[in-house]
């Protein structure tokens, strides 16, 4: 077998660190050398000489005369279960995906606590049976810290109130184990956005409200009936769409859609977006 080797040339650790994943995942490639900027690149590039060598440059090196592209950084993840055997099928089943990346695996509340502190992860994966601190209380912490990681809640129990709690307490979704892993790699891309994401099994849950002919009742409960509207905010935000997002198709200023989602809270009787989404997708609000 040939063996090509390979200089990473990257002034962010975290990008080399995913190219060398990247590279050492393929049979016969050997990272021999990084650079952090672009005179050390040049530096290393003539002191190993290999037989085949391939200058992974991925960025604007300092020291570097050309502008080079930066590759996606991966999102962050960071691992809460105290089963081994659930870690180990997640970890593996993510580090499939090259935009994802396990940065740490935490086995109690407090150690997930620490951890989401300690490594700020972009998106903490979270179960709700752990010993220790409360998983409540870890989602109530972090959520109160500046720039807090999201939350996606992967859990074997899809109680109503349970459900409740955690969304209210911050988290961005809840997943069931019970999903197929394409659906949990989906949560964890969706959540990293700030987008609600939520089993079927759990929307249909707490959208447990009248439908059909009674749907205009529901929300006379808190005043008058969503206007049209509203109806397609509310529309965009169950098919994943951020507040920007719904501005640019609707032709409003950011700012007119949270004025509107307030409304919308208001009269559904919510406290959050997932609530909201879990009502509309209920009620089968969910296209565009």
């Amino acid at each position: 077998m040939e063996i090509y080797t390979f200089l990473l040339a990257n002034d962010n650790p975290a990008c080399r660190q995913h190219l060398r994943r990247l590279v050492e995942a393929q049979p016969g490639w050997v990272v021999v050398a990084e650079a952090g900027d672009g005179a050390e690149a040049v530096r290393l590039a003539a002191d190993c000489q290999p037989e085949h060598s391939t200058i992974a440059a991925m960025a604007n090196l300092p020291g570097g005369d050309e502008p080079l592209q930066q590759p996606p950084v991966p999102l962050r993840v960071l691992l809460a279960d105290d089963h081994p055997v659930v870690r180990t099928g997640l970890r593996n089943e993510l580090a499939r995906h090259p935009d994802i990346e396990v940065i740490g695996e935490a086995v109690n509340g407090d150690e997930a606590l620490h951890l989401a502190e300690t490594l700020q992860p972009d998106v903490l994966v979270l179960d709700l049976a752990m010993p220790g601190l409360k998983p409540v209380q870890v989602i109530r912490r972090l959520r109160a810290r500046p720039a807090p990681p999201h939350i996606l809640v992967l859990t074997a129990h899809g109680d109503k109130e349970l459900v409740q709690g955690m969304l209210q307490a911050g988290a961005t979704g809840y997943l069931l184990k019970d999903e197929d892993p394409a659906a949990i790699v989906d949560g964890v891309r969706a959540v990293a956005q700030g987008r609600p994401w939520l089993s079927p099994a759990v929307a249909e849950s707490l959208a447990g409200q009248p439908v059909g002919a009674e749907k205009e009742l529901v929300a006379e409960k808190q005043g008058a009936p969503l206007s049209v509207r509203e109806l397609a905010v509310l529309r965009l935000l169950a098919s994943g769409k951020t507040d920007q997002e719904i501005g640019r198709k609707l032709g409003i200023a950011e700012r007119t859609v949270r004025y509107r989602l307030r409304n919308i809270y208001d009269k559904l009787g919510v406290n959050s977006r997932v609530e909201a989404v879990a009502w509309a997708v209920k009620q089968g609000l969910t296209g565009e």
